[in-house]
């Protein structure tokens, strides 16, 4: 069996419209960079689309993993009682489904690196 797995991007929300913008760029950018790959993006609370929006939206019959990605700058709460409650609720729903949470995307070596340089060349 071939595994094909979906990558559930999740940013926190916010009421402010502006807030979302370099997220939908950031999705915009990944879907025409990597056309075929199973990704999209969706907030945890205060705005739309949420995980169920998504999930509503696509087929998940033909796929073996479901991964979360929290756009989170480190591990908190949120991570550990939302996203993990979500996690919960995605394999309920769909338990042919192998379902992960991915370390926040702030905790990666690369993304350390470039917050690094940032505040470099700033000085």
């Amino acid at each position: 069996m071939t595994i094909k797995t979906f990558t559930l991007l999740v940013a926190h929300g916010s009421r402010d419209e502006r807030w979302k913008q370099p997220f939908q760029a950031l999705i915009q950018r990944i879907k025409r960079t990597s056309p075929h790959a199973l990704v999209e993006l969706c907030y945890m609370e205060m705005t739309t689309p949420t995980a169920d929006d998504i999930l509503a939206n696509v087929d998940v019959s033909h796929l073996t993993h479901l991964q979360i990605l929290p756009i989170f700058m480190a591990a908190g709460a949120h991570v550990a009682h939302e996203i993990e409650e979500m996690k919960r609720s995605i394999a309920q729903r769909f338990p042919h489904l192998s379902v992960d949470v991915l370390p926040p995307i702030g905790e990666h070596p690369l993304v350390q690196e470039a917050f690094e340089t940032i505040i470099l060349k700033s000085l």
